[in-house]
């Protein structure tokens, strides 16, 4: 299997030049931060900031949060950077004898991470040999690994997003059911420490990762009833060890966030267009739909869930700890806004769980292996065409054939079995998103209006008194609203995305007037418009009215477009206003908004 991953990376073009990118760049920050600047609140960034001119990790600066004081907060958490940490000591050190800059991101470093991604997939997959061998025959195991690795995206993790979660989760959570068996066959301490050590790391790399707690918890016949209770007598002594282990390797991280932020617990995910909705979870798109269903891009695991009838006869103490595990963590990926988990391979989130599925997957393999000599041909020929299937499109993913993050079903009909892109796709894929946030105006053929509203400040409205009106300057009718110091912007107008549009995305047009008199300096002034998610603004376009845009001594119709963010809730608002950061007033009428939604 490490054959196929190391074989699979050197087909890549420069398969270790942008390693550090992306989100792997804000996981892997601790360590520069750390040992070569000693700047974990990162308060100078001038490091940081030629770090981003040399390599160009990422489109926009996301990975780090701005405090207000001049320092900074790593937005992710710090478990992968104590995994890496060894091998960011050997790339250093190779950095130093090859004559290479001893940045934290020159070559060496990359490749050390390379090196880092392959030692701890190794040994995921040694701890994974070693729980199926308690349960199945070698045979068996073997066609169950070379399916979780070729038949799955997590040779996709393995190849082409390497630093990502995933993959060093899948190695802690194979670590935490090795262990776990260990530790209920020999009832030692070392093996709760083990498991232990393993479950805090886990939950150090991603939080959401706790829910492994359940596999040592639940592990264990259903009949031997109550079992948490049980458990909680008779190793007490080896539970509060546990628990001061995984207390202990979470501590840096609460310490770190008490230092840059002031508090032990933070909420580093500050953009309120992405957040959990556990009241209403996407299970059904996270399974089935065309963009990053897991059943659509990783069909073999399907064998997975078929399995888990088959494991009370292969694993029985395994039951309950795979099925409440599943369940669990399925209902927590699928509650993330984001639940297709931007751009990857296939359901990236639930790579992870391939560790504590490779059970079932086992037992399903085992009952194939023990039918009559036509079904093993019919399942060997099935397997096969499953492996070649995930190969094939993660190779088309890795070539932007099969996009990333914005497939629909007439778009994965287009691409199937082809090598290169086909005609009209473009138009087959979900709206694109500039990563920039730049939007250019969209082709009006494709799409319907729907809704406008205008305020023409006639009268007094919502947030409008008459005082702030003015009967002496007006674009059209009777008044416009002067905006000054004490009024710093119009109130905005829109309303609730879900009441207007069911789709997946709107484009806005606003358009409002604004006089500035003669002889006045340029006006510090804006256009907004953007979301809002239970009072909470996200996905904001903030337009800067320049000096040539506003004449003096005339009406100056000023627009904006705007193409909606992935919507949290549909009973989200949309808003749009006028900004004035000056204090000189200026006048404004006739605002108005357009709402355009794609046709079918």
């Amino acid at each position: 299997m490490m054959v196929l991953v190391v074989v699979w990376t050197c087909l890549k073009p420069d398969p270790w030049k942008h390693t550090i990118s992306w989100d792997a760049f804000g996981y892997y920050l601790y360590l520069p931060a750390n040992f070569l600047h000693h700047d974990m609140a990162m308060n100078d960034m001038s490091w940081f900031d030629e770090v981003f001119r040399t390599y160009a990790p990422s489109g926009t600066v996301y990975q780090i949060n701005y405090m207000g004081d001049g320092g900074h907060a790593i937005k992710y958490p710090m478990g992968l950077a104590v995994l890496w940490s060894p091998f960011f000591g050997l790339g250093h050190l190779m950095a130093r004898l090859l004559g290479q800059p001893q940045d934290g991101f020159s070559m060496p470093y990359q490749s050390a991470m390379v090196f880092a991604t392959w030692c701890y997939l190794l040994l995921g997959l040694h701890w994974m040999r070693k729980v199926l061998l308690a349960f199945f025959s070698d045979g068996i195991v073997a066609v169950t690994i070379c399916l979780l690795v070729a038949g799955t995206n997590l040779l996709d993790q393995a190849v082409f997003h390497m630093l990502m979660p995933h993959l060093f989760l899948f190695t802690m959570f194979a670590g935490i059911i090795r262990y776990t068996i260990r530790w209920n066959g020999t009832r030692q301490w070392q093996d709760a420490a083990m498991v232990a050590l393993l479950i805090g790391l886990s939950i150090l790399i991603r939080p959401t990762a706790l829910v492994c707690v359940l596999i040592p918890l639940l592990w264990g016949r259903i009949d031997s009833h109550p079992r948490i209770g049980g458990l909680l007598r008779s190793r007490k002594s080896h539970l509060l060890l546990a628990g001061n282990i995984i207390g202990l390797i979470c501590l840096p991280q609460l310490l770190y966030w008490k230092e840059v932020t002031g508090s032990y617990f933070y909420m580093s995910y500050t953009n309120a267009g992405e957040g959990f909705e556990f009241l209403h979870p996407w299970v059904r798109e996270v399974l089935f739909s065309f963009r990053k269903g897991w059943f659509v891009y990783t069909p073999i695991m399907v064998g997975s869930i078929i399995g888990v009838v088959f494991l009370w006869k292969h694993a029985p103490r395994a039951l309950v700890a795979v099925c409440a595990y599943f369940i669990v963590n399925l209902y927590v990926v699928s509650s993330w806004s984001c639940w297709w988990y931007a751009d990857s391979f296939g359901q990236r989130a639930l790579v992870e769980s391939y560790a504590v599925m490779a059970l079932p997957l086992g037992a399903f393999v085992s009952w194939f292996i023990e039918r009559g000599r036509s079904v093993r041909i019919a399942a060997i020929s099935g397997g096969i065409a499953l492996v070649v299937l995930n190969l094939f499109q993660a190779w088309q993913c890795s070539e932007g054939i099969l996009h990333s993050s914005r497939m629909t079903k007439h778009a994965y009909a287009l691409v199937f079995g082809k090598t290169e892109k086909p005609e009209g796709l473009e138009d087959a894929l979900l709206v694109q998103r500039a990563y920039d946030g730049s939007m250019d105006p969209p082709d009006l053929s494709r799409y319907t209006p729907i809704a406008e509203q205008r305020v023409s400040y006639d009268a007094p409205e919502a947030g409008v008194t008459r005082e702030q009106l003015s009967d002496t300057l007006m674009h059209t009718g009777t008044h416009s609203l002067r905006i000054g110091r004490e009024m710093g912007w119009s109130p905005a107008i829109g309303g609730s995305y879900g009441e207007v549009t069911q789709r997946d995305h709107l484009w806005a047009r606003f358009t409002t007037y604004v006089y500035v008199p003669r002889g006045y300096p340029h006006v510090d002034c804006a256009i907004v418009v953007g979301m809002e998610h239970d009072g909470r603004k996200y996905g904001d376009r903030v337009h800067d009215i320049t000096a040539e845009e506003l004449v003096p001594g005339q009406w100056n119709q000023m627009t904006m477009w705007f193409l909606t963010p992935p919507i949290r809730s549909s009973e989200d608002k949309l808003h749009a206003f006028f900004w004035l950061r000056d204090t000189l007033p200026v006048w404004i009428d006739d605002a108005r908004l357009e709402l355009f939604e794609p046709k079918k």
